[in-house]
């Protein structure tokens, strides 16, 4: 559903990642999981065909509407604690994760992007734009 390029283009990635494809789901992990910095980004997808309509259930407390992607779209951010529980080495930068949960016609595509923000680098805000606008360009 989305090439390892448009993902570098997106991210600004310079390390090649182990691409785990599945059933109906893809997994890119790059090249330093540890390293705060857009090579520390893991992004997968998840599809379920016919499931646009387990998308109108309730908005959860910490989601946004988003315009623009489909019928309905809604982004979550969290951040944790980096290391063993969010299975990456040690970091003293935590892990921010985006999740865009997106209902197109009949189908539903939950997209995650678990980066290590660097604070040389884009912000978490410039980060959710560049995720937002991957997305867009997306056909599923």
């Amino acid at each position: 559903m989305v090439s390892v390029d448009a993902l570098k283009e997106a991210f600004g990635t310079t390390t090649q990642p182990q691409v785990l494809p599945g059933e109906g789901n893809c997994r890119y992990q790059f090249g330093s999981p540890g390293t705060p910095g857009p090579d520390s980004l893991i992004f997968s997808i998840e599809l379920h065909e016919g499931g646009a309509g387990l998308l109108p259930g309730p908005m959860p407390p910490d989601g946004q509407d988003i315009e623009g992607l489909g019928d309905r779209a809604i982004l979550v951010i969290r951040s944790d604690p980096g290391g063993p529980k969010a299975l990456r080495p040690p970091s003293d930068v935590p892990v921010t994760s985006l999740s865009l949960m997106v209902a197109r016609d009949r189908n539903m595509a939950i997209f995650t992007a678990q980066v290590l923000i660097s604070p040389a680098g884009p912000t978490e805000e410039q980060v959710k734009e560049q995720f937002i606008t991957l997305v867009k360009g997306i056909d599923f």
